[in-house]
């Protein structure tokens, strides 16, 4: 799988290189380390931060797979095509606006309208006509209308061929 996710790194970067796209570096082993062990009952939380914050990290000890992709490029936005961040800090004055937390509250936590289908999952990024979530339920991926959440267009038990799907549009 590593092979296979190296492989897609290194053509989605050449890409966004060749299109002037801006290629986010990787996610530090320190943080990632930090979330892993991280105790969010000990933390200062709000209940849905909490929760989202729990999520994330089964989501990533689930997924060894999603963690290494971390450790090459933190999420992407190519074409339309949009991986979220991990990136919690502001970069050159921005807001880091795809960030996965901030989209995870904004599914969950939003006045006007939290949808069940996006609220009970981790929405891990998206594009026109799509969202991308992971299943804690049935710990896969899977890519759902944004406007009927509800209807699910593929699912995949493994990062690589979710990858390879997502990225089908663009390359």
């Amino acid at each position: 799988m590593e092979k296979d996710i190296d492989m897609m790194v290194n053509e989605l970067s050449a890409l966004m290189e060749d299109n002037g796209y801006r290629i986010h570096p990787p996610v530090s082993s320190n943080f990632l380390e930090s979330m892993i062990k991280a105790n969010s009952s000990s933390a200062d939380l709000s209940p849905v931060l909490e929760g989202i914050n729990n999520d994330i990290l089964i989501f990533l000890k689930n997924q060894p797979d999603y963690l290494y992709f971390l450790t090459k490029m933190d999420g992407f936005e190519f074409d339309g095509v949009m991986l979220y961040s991990f990136a919690l800090q502001f970069e050159e004055g921005n807001v880091p606006v795809n960030n996965i937390f901030l989209y995870n509250d904004n599914f969950r936590n939003n006045d006007i309208y939290v949808n069940a289908d996006l609220s009970k999952r981790v929405v891990i990024g998206q594009d026109s006509i799509s969202f991308f979530t992971y299943d804690l339920e049935g710990n896969v991926y899977q890519i759902r209308d944004n406007v009927g959440a509800e209807k699910i267009f593929g699912s995949f038990d493994n990062l690589s061929d979710f990858l390879k799907e997502i990225l089908e549009t663009v390359s």
